[in-house]
Formats: C-alpha cells, structure tokens, sequence
C-alpha cells in the first residue's frame, strides 16, 4: 500500500467499521504513517459497544483523526457528511 499512496498525493484516507477489531488497527496503522483517517462506524451492538468506545478513545489522541457515528448505508446521511 505504501507503494501507490503518498501522503501527498491524498488528503484522507475512509475507514468504514473504524471502531471494529480490524478497522482500529487499520485506522492505527495508517495514522502512524501520518494518513489523515477518517473513521466511521455506527456502533452497532453486535459485540460491547464499551470496546468499540475504547478503541476510538486511543484513536483521538491522533490529530489527524476524525470519526463520525453514522450509519453508511443511510445514503442521505452519508451523502450530507462527505459531500463537497
């Protein structure tokens, strides 16, 4: 991945599930490259929410995160926050 993004070629990267077990460590992962990480997750309470909070507490402690709740197969929803 590294080989195709330059931090200067984009202005932030979109993770859906950012609160999940993979999406924190990607999140992470990518902000430790010094991505801008856009997170979104809806919350879900397919497993304890208290985990999915934990994880998005250690990902602000980054200043080039930003999370939003939200649910992305809600279109009107969706469309409003990542429209230019």
């Amino acid at each position: 991945m590294e080989k195709t993004l330059k931090n200067s070629q984009i202005n932030s990267l979109l993770v859906t599930g950012a609160a999940g077990f993979i999406g924190a460590h990607l999140c992470q992962a990518l902000l430790l490259r010094g991505y801008n990480v856009i997170g979104v997750d809806n919350l879900n309470n397919y497993y304890d929410v208290t985990l999915k909070q934990d994880r998005l507490k250690n990902l602000q402690k980054f200043p080039n995160f930003c999370f939003y709740q939200l649910n992305i197969h809600d279109r009107q929803v969706s469309n409003r926050r990542f429209s230019r």
